[in-house]
């Protein structure tokens, strides 16, 4: 899967990571005594402790393409830098080190959480579980998006969320970021204006943005709802 664009939550989870970089640099400082300012003394732990700045870099990366794997990266990555800012801490029993593990625990946690939950986004995931919906081919949503170029192209909603969705088309155009959203289904129509986050060779991960409700259109929050009834509000595969 490419992306097209990113969002907030993937550079702060990165920035994330060089904020652990820096408690733990900061927190070994303390540990021995000398200035955490120095550009010297950063280099020199960056070469004794290169297998954990390593491991964070592999995280970041994978962060920042998006990978479904990182997710237990990160939780791994929050896990090692937890138990040095421990054994740092029963070193020396200072209380900035045991301010700073309280601050990274609470945040490494809410962080891991909200990118687990970013990654099963219906924009990062193309089809909703294979089992929750029997022949769900026959109940296919048709959707039509078209660019502000006039580009267009017609396919379905292979899976569907409040403010995402992933289209299936048949032959992928190539369509330019900001695309509007025809559905017809069950005898209503619906209308929405979407930023295309990804594409790959069978369809496009899109935001949802803006919606469109007036006499001749349902808003997205609708056909959301009927779907939602239905069973068609999906997750990973």
């Amino acid at each position: 899967m490419k992306i097209v664009k990113r969002e907030i939550i993937v550079f702060n989870c990165a920035l994330f990571i060089l904020v652990a970089f820096i408690l733990v640099h900061v927190s070994n400082s303390i540990s021995i005594g000398q200035t955490a300012i120095s550009i010297a003394k950063i280099f020199e732990y960056i070469v004794e402790n290169w297998m954990f700045v390593f491991f964070g870099m592999c995280t970041l990366i994978s962060i920042l393409y998006i990978k479904r794997f990182s997710s237990w990266l990160l939780v791994a990555f929050n896990l090692y830098t937890l138990i040095h800012l421990l054994g740092l801490f029963f070193t020396t029993f200072d209380k900035t080190i045991l301010f700073i593990i309280f601050i990274f625990s609470i945040s490494s946690f809410l962080i891991s959480q909200i990118w687990m939950i970013e990654l099963n986004d219906p924009v990062f995931v193309t089809k909703i579980f294979s089992g929750q919906i029997r022949n769900y081919k026959k109940f296919n949503i048709p959707v039509k998006i078209k660019d502000i170029y006039g580009n267009e192209a017609n396919g379905w909603i292979s899976n569907l969320g409040i403010n995402s969705c992933f289209v299936t088309v048949p032959m992928t155009p190539k369509l330019k970021q900001v695309v509007s959203l025809e559905v017809h289904w069950l005898g209503k129509k619906f209308q929405c204006v979407g930023k295309i986050l990804s594409e790959c060779n069978n369809g496009y991960g899109i935001r949802i943005e803006n919606t469109v409700s007036h006499m001749d259109y349902w808003s997205w929050e609708v056909l959301c709802q009927i779907a939602g009834e239905r069973g068609y509000l999906g997750g990973a595969t």
